[in-house]
């Protein structure tokens, strides 16, 4: 007799973080958090300083500091979605 009955679809497992990738998590929590003050600290010396030369290299650090929190910001994203 051939069963009728429907299968049970398996859902994916959520891959579990190893011990590495939960202290990578950890890590990137505080860079993620450092790198925002010092963006916003970057943020206020534009508004506050007349000195072209210090907002250029405030302006390229700034881009620095943008690129950076975006990667750890991704990776942060990736982990978390591990269990």
């Amino acid at each position: 007799m051939v069963d009728k009955a429907p299968k049970k679809e398996k859902t994916p497992k959520k891959e579990r973080k190893s011990y590495a990738e939960r202290k990578e998590f950890e890590r990137l929590e505080k860079e993620i958090e450092a790198l925002s003050v010092e963006k916003q600290q970057l943020e206020e010396q534009f508004n506050s300083c007349d000195n072209p030369e210090i907002i250029m290299k405030a302006a390229q650090r700034y881009e620095e500091v943008k690129k950076l929190l975006d990667e750890k910001e991704l990776r942060w994203l990736e982990l978390d979605e591990k269990d």
